[in-house]
């Protein structure tokens, strides 16, 4: 008989395009293979509405419940065991990929493994929408006391967990993201990016939120074009978070909100060079895909980027990550491009990139379903 392993599904539909989105997605991908393990993607009734992504050898499991009501119960009612509506109460694991297990499924066969991604909502609680900030803390510190393993995608926000919430080190577990660029192939440049097609760009993409310090990567864009590179565009690719941005309305910055796939694909392989002045990020992704590409990159030091970015494959962005500090990078992007300087960059960035794979971001995952164990907490 094949182990029984819930997956807290809700991020394949929330913002699939997003990190966390795209992190569950391919985690799942991964247990599927298992041959010994049966995997159930769980979601709520009032889920049905939506579009869940077809992951070949999973199944899906509704639970009779609607999530705004199971929302409110999380936030403001006692915890009330509601495991007596899963189909299968003999499950032995139960993976929440998104912050938070819900205090409200309680299986004594089933062990937990939680995924926090960050803490920003402590280190820039005013870049986190009050809502969102009153669940993360509740959450994490929930998840921190009571599950048995926890997830971190990087080193730095597994140092974080010891350091804030007083973890033990042998329940932290790392699985940095994968990415695969073969997955779009391009063959053409999609029909919506024609406009840029013959322009050099700059391209950010990512949530654009306020941590991402967008705002003064555009002060210091338009210096540049003022001074340095007339012609050069600013492309802003990614899903409107929460917080107001602003972005100048100007010729030169390209706004394109939420990408396709293969959007996604052509940007990253024409881009001019690869921004990213994040104030705080779990992991990073977007640098990674742009190191993946072979695309010269830009990048602020900051939290868990420090893992990713070094000084022989980035031109880096250092404290406190202002506008000047981005735009004496990317005058010295300018100066290098062609150079070999910049190439040996390139090339010892995707070099580095290539140990960033899903296959290896599962196996922490997959040890621990495989692995018996005696204890928890």
């Amino acid at each position: 008989m094949k182990t029984v392993v819930y997956v807290d599904a809700y991020p394949l539909i929330n913002n699939p395009q997003a990190g966390i989105g795209q992190y569950t997605r391919e985690l799942i991908t991964q247990l599927a293979k298992l041959p010994d393990h049966k995997i159930i993607l769980l979601l709520f009734e009032s889920d049905r509405k939506n579009a869940v992504p077809t992951i070949p050898g999973t199944d899906i499991e509704y639970l009779p419940l609607h999530r705004r009501i199971y929302s409110l119960l999380w936030k403001f009612a006692r915890p009330i065991n509601i495991s007596r509506l899963l189909r299968h109460r003999n499950a032995k694991w139960i993976i929440y990929p998104n912050f938070g297990m819900t205090p409200f499924i309680h299986l004594q066969s089933a062990k937990t493994i939680t995924v926090i991604h960050d803490l920003t909502f402590l280190h820039y609680p005013e870049t986190v929408e009050k809502k969102n900030l009153f669940f993360l803390r509740k959450a994490v510190r929930y998840s921190t006391q009571r599950s048995d393993f926890l997830i971190t995608p990087s080193k730095y926000t597994a140092r974080d967990l010891v350091d804030h919430y007083g973890v033990s080190e042998d329940r932290v577990n790392i699985s940095y993201p994968g990415y695969d660029h073969r997955q779009t192939k391009i063959t053409s440049t999609p029909k919506r990016l024609s406009k840029i097609a013959d322009t050099p760009f700059l391209l950010f993409l990512g949530t654009v939120e306020p941590r991402k310090n967008i705002a003064e990567l555009c002060k210091a864009f338009l210096k540049l074009t003022n001074t340095t590179a007339p012609s050069l565009k600013l492309v802003v690719a990614g899903k409107r978070g929460w917080g107001r941005v602003s972005i100048p309305n100007v010729e030169s910055i390209v706004t394109l909100g939420s990408v396709s796939s293969e959007e996604r694909a052509w940007l990253l392989e024409s881009c001019y060079g690869f921004v990213f002045p994040s104030l705080f990020e779990g992991f990073g992704m977007p640098v990674m895909e742009a190191m993946r590409h072979k695309r010269p990159v830009v990048a602020s030091c900051a939290s868990s980027l420090q893992e990713i970015v070094k000084k022989d494959n980035a031109l880096i962005i250092p404290p406190p990550f202002k506008s000047e500090e981005i735009f004496q990078q990317l005058q010295r992007l300018i100066a290098d491009h062609g150079t070999p300087a910049e190439q040996r960059r390139i090339h010892r960035a995707y070099e580095d990139s290539l140990k960033f794979t899903w296959e290896a971001s599962a196996q922490p995952f997959i040890e621990l379903l495989e692995k018996p164990h005696t204890s928890g907490k």
